[in-house]
């Protein structure tokens, strides 16, 4: 039956292009209400889970009597471990964030060795040391009676321009500071994501350390603007760009020859136009990285902060206090305890001083659509009792086995290319037309068929926009298709009197492209940022296809580009569709699954071994064309868009002759074997993710999503046939064997939901809402109407 609400070539269609929907209308439609980071157990389990800690459980006795994680690059001058016959140095670094509940008092504890998670070049050897303190997680501040005070620049001066300003007792008494580790470190403000500490923001000379007032000289750093002090402990000035990607920088020292001319530009560089927690300061305090959620860089100037360099509300629209990286002096913290604005004056022991502001610039909350942190009282457990410490990562409602206990969840979405639908879910007046046939007319596909009857299956799940790109331009960014760079950048040269695009914002696949902020405003960028491996395997399709040739003929570039939308690795892609460029004549590789699922299971690997959770998007390239038969026997295992390999890839899969018998014996007759097989290939390939997750260990803390791109019976139409799709999920912790789902999803949904499971704040704006609580029988998915669009066609559900 046809259960959409179609909006055909109206004038609703023309305000949707144009932008010009009511303003009532669009945030009825796409506002959500935004809510502040607070005081509770599992707001600090959140601002806890944003740091790449090593440890499983905490505290620990002795940080560094733990094991850590191995961190190994070539060309360090002064290794902090050992060092290979091939110059191959290799260190540990360690951390372990926790945050525990005590007579309703909520502390969190930090304990680092210190040690950097990616290269470093130095002038002398880094070592570690044992940095351990707790404190009250994020303290009320009230902002109407600072601590300080000044009115002159003399008085800033004493007060920021003071290389023992950080120093432990000056910590106010309200943070409940207890210090556990090296006690006489005094200098140290606070610890960064990655466990570096940040540093008071003066040199050893009592000026800017790189904008330096009177003739004194930069200090040396490397690529991370990081260095040693006097005992060799490592530590950052300053936003470090390896902060936000830690593999971004080289072992090489900061200087012009390196590309490396503007120590402020270089400190931002990595950081995605979100916001991001980058560090906890030592009162308790919650640091943020150099933007807001709305993507403005943030500024003394514009933003307000105060003398201290923080501010309340701006981040979170609540009452609490946060400091913000900037790049400008203090860069992270001038003070503790809060202070004043002396509007007009500037420190004078830096050369790139702030200009304070008088007043504090007011929060962009939830009117502008601008996320914030989610309340997570709605989404989260219950505390843990009093006089408990909670693991980092907020445990799920059921009890996760002994061998997932306090790990974060992992995610791996599977999303074939063109899969039949041969599953009759619907309820009753929401049948989705499906193909007439015989029992023994559906090929056997048993792992789709278990992950479905051990998770639950979505009976109303739909994809925006049914053709190849723009449901892949929707799970990753979360964001309608017309919502794209890309497609606006055509609309607007359409709007211009430009004639390739007439009419309306069109969906397809040509003008559904990721580019500009949607390589940044998407899911995997916001999952790395939170200390995730993130894994691409499959059909690409989201690069503009006048780039297709260039990166066939160079495999190298599109992995790059590909990692540049947020992936940490690229285990195996295919830049689009196989069969309709001029140089597919000369194709030496087609469908290989063997291939995709052994580099997959080799990414997911080794981010379990380096105790990283891991989201792995795999998107095999069938059942869509070409034959599946010709890829099995007109090409080998070996032949892959990369290279010719040197080996067989391992797998578990059957071999491709074993699966051609199969599909062979099952097909009822010669005219489906090709469909027969093309769908078995693919369930094989499950399998094989399913088997390693399995044997692992690691299949019930993973969130298994498996979901079809868009249907068949009416592909790039906006009806029932096009638009519906197979989706379930299957998540022990979550989802009850044998379940079903109602509500009406669509992929927006997808980067929501994933973002609320792994308690990440997204940063940007998305269309989508999440179902997490849906699966637990508190519907919330269905609080927006869920639209379709394809060509110049809109509809709604």
């Amino acid at each position: 039956s046809f259960c959409t609400l179609l909006v055909h070539h109206t004038s609703y269609t023309r305000m949707w292009s144009k932008g010009m929907w009511p303003l009532a209308m669009l945030m009825a439609l796409f506002a959500d209400e935004a809510s502040g980071l607070g005081r509770t157990l599992a707001d600090c389990n959140y601002v806890a889970s944003q740091f790449q800690s090593t440890c499983t459980s905490g505290p620990v006795a002795s940080i560094l009597q733990e094991p850590g994680q191995n961190v190994s690059c070539s060309g360090v001058n002064y290794c902090a471990g050992t060092t290979d016959s091939s110059g191959v140095c290799t260190w540990q670094r360690k951390l372990c964030v926790t945050c525990s509940e005590v007579s309703g008092v909520v502390r969190i504890r930090v304990q680092s060795n210190g040690l950097p998670a990616g290269c470093y070049s130095t002038p002398a050897m880094l070592k570690e040391f044992d940095n351990d303190f707790e404190v009250d997680f994020n303290p009320a501040y009230d902002a109407m009676a600072p601590q300080h005070t000044p009115t002159t620049v003399s008085e800033i001066d004493t007060l920021v321009c003071d290389i023992t300003a950080h120093k432990n007792a000056n910590v106010p008494a309200s943070s409940n500071l207890v210090v556990k580790g090296a006690a006489g470190l005094n200098a140290v403000f606070g610890v960064a994501t990655t466990g570096v500490v940040y540093m008071n923001p003066m040199s050893a000379n009592s000026v800017d350390p790189f904008y330096p007032t009177g003739s004194f000289d930069l200090e040396k750093v490397d690529m991370c603007l990081g260095h040693p002090q006097a005992q060799g402990i490592y530590h950052y000035h300053m936003l470090s760009p390896c902060v936000a990607d830690k593999n971004s920088q080289p072992a090489k020292p900061c200087n012009s020859r390196n590309g490396c001319t503007d120590v402020g530009a270089q400190g931002i560089s990595t950081y995605p136009k979100s916001l991001l927690v980058v560090g906890i300061a030592k009162d308790g305090h919650v640091v943020y990285g150099p933007y807001l959620s709305t993507g403005e860089e943030v500024t003394t100037e514009t933003h307000g902060l105060d003398v201290c360099h923080g501010a309340v509300g701006l981040a979170e629209c609540d009452d609490s206090y946060a400091f913000f990286a900037t790049r400008k002096f203090p860069y992270f913290s001038g003070c503790f305890g809060g202070g004043n604005r002396p509007a007009g004056l500037s420190p004078s022991c830096s050369t790139n001083p702030p200009v304070y502001a008088a007043t504090q610039a007011t929060a962009q909350c939830s009117s502008t659509g601008s996320p914030a942190t989610p309340q997570p009282a709605a989404s989260t457990p219950a505390p843990a009792p009093a006089s408990t410490t909670a693991p980092t990562a907020t445990p799920p409602p059921s009890t996760p086995s002994p061998a997932t206990q306090g790990a974060r969840p992992n995610f791996v979405i599977f999303m074939p290319d063109d899969m039949n639908f041969y599953f009759d879910e619907a309820p009753p007046g929401y049948d989705i037309p499906t193909p007439v046939m015989q029992s023994n007319e559906r090929p056997p596909i048993p792992n789709f068929d278990r992950v479905r009857s051990e998770g639950a299956v979505f009976t109303r799940a739909y994809t925006p926009g049914p053709k190849c790109a723009p449901s892949r331009f929707s799970i990753l960014t979360g964001r309608y298709s017309s919502r794209s760079v890309f497609g606006q950048k055509l609309s607007v040269r359409q709007l211009s009197g430009n004639t390739e695009w007439t009419g309306r914002t069109k969906i397809a696949v040509p003008p559904t492209k990721m580019e500009g902020d949607d390589l940044v405003w998407n899911l995997p960028t916001a999952l790395k940022g939170a200390g995730y491996e993130t894994i691409h395997s499959g059909k690409w399709h989201l690069f503009p296809e006048g780039k297709d040739d260039a990166y066939l003929k160079d495999y190298s570039s599109l992995v790059s580009d590909i990692q540049g939308a947020g992936f940490t690795k690229v285990a195996s892609a295919y830049v689009s569709n196989m069969g309709k460029r001029a140089t597919d004549g000369n194709r030496t590789w087609s469908h290989n699954y063997e291939w995709m699922v052994n580099t997959s299971i080799t990414a997911m690997g080794e981010a379990v071994a380096a105790g990283k959770p891991f989201f792995l998007y795999m998107t095999p390239t069938g059942p869509h064309s070409p034959k599946t038969y010709n890829a099995l026997f007109d090409f080998t295992v070996r032949d892959t868009p990369e290279k010719v390999l040197d080996a067989d890839p391992v797998t578990t899969m059957r071999s491709r002759q074993d699966l051609w018998d199969a599909a062979v014996a099952a097909a009822p007759t010669t005219a489906l074997q090709e469909e027969f097989v093309s769908h078995m290939y693919v369930d094989d390939a499950l399998g094989a993710v399913v088997k390693y997750l399995e044997d692992t260990g690691i299949l019930d803390n993973t969130m298994l999503l498996l979901c079809f791109d868009h249907g068949i019976a009416a592909k790039s139409h906006v009806y029932e046939g096009g638009n519906r799709i197979m989706q379930a999920v299957r998540y022990p912790p979550l989802v009850a064997a044998g379940s079903e789902v109602q509500s009406v999803v669509v992929h927006t949904d997808t980067s929501a939901t994933i973002m609320d499971i792994a308690s990440v704040v997204p940063g940007f704006a998305l269309d989508g809402v999440s179902w997490k609580g849906d699966l637990v029988g508190a519907p919330a998915a269905t609080t927006k109407p869920k639209f379709m669009e394809m060509l110049t066609d809109r509809s709604v559900v």
